[in-house]
C-alpha cells in the first residue's frame, strides 16, 4: 500500500467518524428537546388535573338557560296578541250591529187602458199609480238575539288561533334551544379536546423522530397519526375555537331524571294539541247551541204607507200596521246540531289515540335518558379511577431511578382526556333527548319535571 493511498483511507475514516459524531450529537440535541417538551407538557397537565382539589358545587340548570325567550319572540307575541284582541272586538261589534230594521217599497202604474183591459170598476177602485213604503223589524235578525252565543263562538276560534300560534313559535324556540345546547357542548368539548390534540401532536413528533432512527415500526406511527387526524377533524367540526380548559380535575357530571307521570299529566291537561282539541270541542258545542230553529223564523211587525193617484177622484193614502211571519216546516236545525256534536265526539276519539302516542314517545325518551344516565355514571366513575391511576403513576415517575417511557405516560393522560370527552358526549345526547320534550310544552320549562343531581358535588 502506498503512502498516498494510506493517507486517503485514513482521511476517509476520520471524516466518517466525524460525520457519525455530528449526527449523533444532532440526534441527542433533538432527543433532549423532545424530552424537555414532554416534561413541560406533563407539568401543565398535572397542574390542570391535580392543581385544583376543591370540588365545585355546580347546580347550573341548562334547561332554564335554554328556555329563556328572546326579545324578538316576546315582541312578536305581544303584537300578535294585540292584533287578535282587536280582531275579536271588531267581530263582536259586527255581531251586535244589526238592527233588524228594514225599509222596503214599491211603485207601479196600471196600464189597463193602453192594453184595452179596462174593467168596469168603480171610480174608487180604479187608480193610475200606486206607491208603497214599509218599515219592518225582524227581532231574530237583530243584534238583540243570540249575540252572546255568536260572540262566544268568535272567542273560541280566537283561542284556537292563539294556541296554534304559540305552538308554531314554540318550534322556533325549540330550534334555538338545540343550538344553545350545541354551543355549550362545543365550548366544553373544545376546552378538553384542545389539550388532547396538543398531546397527540407531541406524540406524533416523537414517533417521527424515532421512525427516522429506525427505533419504531411504521405501524405505530400510523396509529398515532390516525388518532391525531380524527381528533383534529373533531375539533374543526366544533362551532367554537381556541378554548382550553383551565381545570381538568373535577368534570361536571349531571344525572337528570324525568318524572314521567307528572309530565304526562301536565301534557294531557295543557299541551297545545290537547288544548286546541278541547277548544274545538267547545266550539262545535257552541255551534250546536247556536243552531236554532228560530234562526230561520221571521216574525216581523211592520208599518206600511200606501199612496194612490186617480184620474177622476182625489189622490188617497192609507197607513197599515201588521205582523209578517214565516215558519219553516223542517228539522234542519236539529240535524245541524247533531252534526256539530258528532264532530266534537270525533275529536275526542282522536285525542285518545294521540294520548297513547305521546305516552309511548315520552316513555321511549325516559328509557333512553336513563340509559344515558347509567353511561354517564359509568364514565364518570372511570374518570375518577383514571385520575387516581394518574396520581399514582405521577408519584412513581417522580421517584423513579433512571429513564422511563414518556410515550406511554402521555397516552395515559390522553386516556383520561378521552374519558372526559365521552362523558360530555353522553351528557349532550341525554340533554338533547330531554330537550326534545319541549315540543310538547308551550313556554314551560322541562326542568320543572326533572330532578338534577351533580355527581361532582355528591362526591365531595
Amino acid at each position: 500500500m502506498t503512502l498516498k493511498r494510506f493517507l486517503l483511507y485514513t482521511l476517509t475514516f476520520i471524516v466518517a467518524i466525524t460525520a457519525t459524531a455530528q449526527d449523533r450529537y444532532a440526534m441527542m440535541q433533538k432527543s433532549d428537546s423532545i424530552l424537555n417538551l414532554f416534561e413541560d407538557r406533563f407539568i401543565v397537565l398535572d397542574s390542570l388535573i391535580f392543581g385544583n382539589n376543591n370540588h365545585r358545587n355546580v347546580t347550573s340548570d341548562i334547561f332554564i338557560q335554554a328556555s329563556q325567550k328572546y326579545g324578538d319572540t316576546l315582541l312578536a307575541d305581544s303584537l300578535y296578541n294585540a292584533a287578535l284582541e282587536k280582531s275579536v272586538a271588531a267581530q263582536a261589534k259586527y255581531i251586535k250591529s244589526p238592527t233588524g230594521l228594514q225599509i222596503t217599497g214599491q211603485t207601479y202604474w196600471r196600464l189597463d187602458d193602453q192594453f184595452g183591459l179596462t174593467e168596469e170598476d168603480d171610480a174608487v177602485s180604479r187608480y193610475n199609480a200606486k206607491f208603497q213604503a214599509e218599515l219592518r223589524w225582524n227581532f231574530f235578525n237583530s243584534g238583540l238575539y243570540n249575540t252572546k252565543g255568536k260572540i262566544r263562538e268568535v272567542q273560541l276560534q280566537a283561542d284556537i288561533d292563539k294556541i296554534a300560534y304559540q305552538k308554531e313559535t314554540r318550534g322556533t324556540e325549540y330550534a334555538r334551544q338545540r343550538e344553545f345546547y350545541r354551543s355549550m357542548q362545543d365550548s366544553a368539548m373544545c376546552r378538553i379536546l384542545s389539550h388532547r390534540v396538543q398531546n397527540l401532536s407531541l406524540l406524533s413528533d416523537a414517533y417521527m423522530f424515532l421512525l427516522n432512527y429506525e427505533n419504531i415500526s411504521s405501524d405505530d406511527i400510523m396509529l398515532i397519526l390516525s388518532e391525531k387526524a380524527e381528533a383534529e377533524r373533531k375539533l374543526v367540526g366544533l362551532t367554537v375555537r381556541n378554548l382550553e380548559a383551565s381545570d381538568l380535575s373535577h368534570p361536571d357530571a349531571f344525572i337528570v331524571r324525568l318524572d314521567t307521570a307528572s309530565f304526562l299529566k301536565y301534557i294531557f291537561e295543557n299541551q297545545a294539541d290537547f288544548k286546541i282539541a278541547l277548544k274545538r270541542q267547545e266550539l262545535f258545542e257552541q255551534r250546536a247551541k247556536n243552531a236554532k230553529y228560530w234562526e230561520d223564523v221571521d216574525i216581523s211587525p211592520f208599518i206600511r204607507l200606501s199612496q194612490y193617484t186617480r184620474s177622476f177622484l182625489a189622490n188617497s193614502a192609507n197607513v197599515d200596521a201588521g205582523i209578517y211571519f214565516k215558519f219553516p216546516i223542517n228539522n234542519e236545525a236539529r240535524k245541524q246540531r247533531a252534526a256539530f256534536r258528532a264532530q266534537g265526539e270525533a275529536i275526542g276519539a282522536e285525542q285518545f289515540l294521540r294520548k297513547r302516542q305521546i305516552a309511548d314517545e315520552v316513555g321511549y325518551v325516559a328509557t333512553e335518558v336513563e340509559r344515558l344516565n347509567n353511561s354517564i355514571i359509568g364514565e364518570y366513575n372511570r374518570s375518577l379511577e383514571l385520575k387516581k391511576y394518574l396520581d399514582m403513576r405521577t408519584y412513581a415517575y417522580e421517584n423513579r431511578f433512571g429513564e422511563y417511557n414518556r410515550l406511554a405516560r402521555m397516552k395515559e393522560y390522553n386516556a383520561y382526556l378521552l374519558c372526559l370527552e365521552r362523558l360530555l358526549e353522553f351528557q349532550y345526547s341525554r340533554d338533547q333527548q330531554i330537550a326534545s320534550l319541549a315540543k310538547f310544552l308551550a313556554g314551560e320549562n322541562v326542568s320543572d319535571f326533572c330532578s338534577i343531581e351533580n355527581l361532582s358535588a355528591a362526591r365531595k
